[in-house]
């Protein structure tokens, strides 16, 4: 037997008892004692009051039956024995009727009106629990009273010391590490107010890839439009150095000073072709990519570069991986500038490991290496065009990068690992519909 159940079994168990006692008082009692039996009837409005309460109409107008039933022949020996008017009993019978209909109603409406306020109660802590900002109430002494689960997220649970605002309004604060925008509005004098809290952080992280997404487009078309302009003196600049090399091959001086031009020249071609590559980026090329195999060839290619540097590369295998689906070549290239930037922050002797595995509904590539980090001065810029901490570097590797993994509707991270050194982390959604 359930608890309501043996609840509702002792409250009847209550009232029989009560229309027992009622009951054997009448009979118990001396029929010329009308003042007492007048009494004793006017409780029995008791017991019918809280079966109308408890179980409604039908329960009440029930027990005024059952009362009917045990006080009808009472009524009429006592009409016999006594000045007590029958009339007066049967008024009041009636009288038990009413009320038993009256508290029924009241009854039903109560507990229509309770469960209306448990449903919009529940209504309203649904909303609280589901929004993403945390919201408070502050009583007028100050304290925080009640807070949804965004809440206690962002601020804790039992909180002394957080900094809301005093005043009205809008305001910003940094707490346990998070920028946190804080609204405080009046409820009522009486109730006190109500703080909505949002987490800023993610916000000015997106915020800043915006930015970082307009400057890097700025910057690729920049460089594009400044790339053809360069390239043509460029040709007739290197032709020239080829034929002065031709015409004075007999002067080693001049056939060093030629052989510097051309080779410089060169390197200025591959640079400019690194900018148009990222100012005007080919259409992708789709097909399903395996992980595992995809990521053994990457290091097969590395494992001769590697060797130079005294690095080992290792794969932290994992089964089961899903296949996506990219432009092999260009996420070859993306990974492949990872890999090598892993290399060169690496000192001889040092691991740089490459892995992939699912993480919701992306497959994220993972390349770590030891090496000195990145500075907080310079994270903002790493996938700026032009932007380099080497001497011999163009500046466009990462910059590339960031392009081919936007291009693929992925994101991009590097980050410190606790260990010491960096973690490139490249994912990519696993569904990708053809462009």
């Amino acid at each position: 037997m359930s608890a309501n159940e043996q609840r509702n079994c002792w409250l009847l168990a209550g009232v029989l008892l009560l229309l027992a006692a009622i009951t054997a008082l009448h009979y118990l009692t001396s029929v010329h004692l009308v003042p007492y039996h007048v009494v004793y009837r006017s409780l029995y409005f008791l017991p019918i009051a809280m079966a109308a309460v408890l179980w409604g109409v039908r329960g009440g107008l029930i027990t005024a039956l059952l009362v009917t039933a045990l006080h009808l022949p009472y009524m009429l020996f006592i009409s016999h024995e006594t000045s007590d008017s029958l009339l007066d009993n049967i008024l009041e019978l009636i009288l038990f009727y009413g009320v038993a209909l009256l508290a029924g109603i009241l009854s039903a409406r109560q507990q229509q009106q309770r469960r209306e306020a448990l449903r919009m109660r529940t209504y309203i802590d649904g909303i609280l629990a589901s929004l993403p900002i945390g919201v408070a109430t502050i009583e007028p002494t100050g304290k925080i009273a009640l807070q949804n689960p965004a809440a206690v997220h962002l601020i804790g649970k039992e909180v002394h010391d957080f900094p809301y605002p005093i005043q009205q309004g809008y305001s910003e604060c940094q707490w346990q590490g998070r920028a946190l925008g804080i609204h405080r509005s009046t409820l009522s004098s009486a109730l006190g107010d109500v703080i909505t809290i949002e987490d800023l952080s993610e916000q000015r992280r997106l915020a800043e890839k915006i930015r970082q997404a307009e400057r890097q487009a700025s910057l690729g078309r920049l460089a594009g439009g400044l790339a053809h302009e360069i390239r043509n003196p460029l040709g007739i600049l290197r032709a020239t150095a080829q034929l002065l090399a031709t015409r004075l091959q007999n002067i080693p001086e001049v056939t060093r000073y030629t052989q510097v031009v051309t080779t410089e020249s060169d390197r200025i071609d591959r640079l400019i072709s690194e900018i148009l590559s990222y100012a005007h980026p080919r259409s992708l090329s789709l097909e399903a990519v395996a992980p595992g195999p995809f990521l053994e060839q990457l290091l097969q290619d590395c494992q001769p570069y590697a060797e130079q540097h005294s690095i080992l590369l290792e794969i932290e295998r994992r089964d089961n991986l899903p296949i996506i689906s990219a432009d092999t070549e260009l996420l070859r290239q993306a990974l492949l500038n990872l890999l090598l930037n892993a290399i060169q922050a690496s000192s001889p002797g040092q691991t740089v490991t490459l892995s992939a595995q699912q993480a919701d509904t992306a497959l994220c590539f993972a390349i770590c290496d030891r090496g000195p980090g990145i500075p907080d001065t310079i994270k903002g810029r790493i996938f700026d065009p032009f932007f380099t901490t080497r001497d011999e570097g163009t500046g466009m590797g990462l910059a590339v990068v960031a392009r081919i993994v936007s291009d693929h509707q992925g994101s991009i991270e590097l980050e410190e690992r606790p260990e010491g050194g960096t973690r490139a982390r490249l994912c990519l959604p696993l569904q990708k519909e053809q462009p």
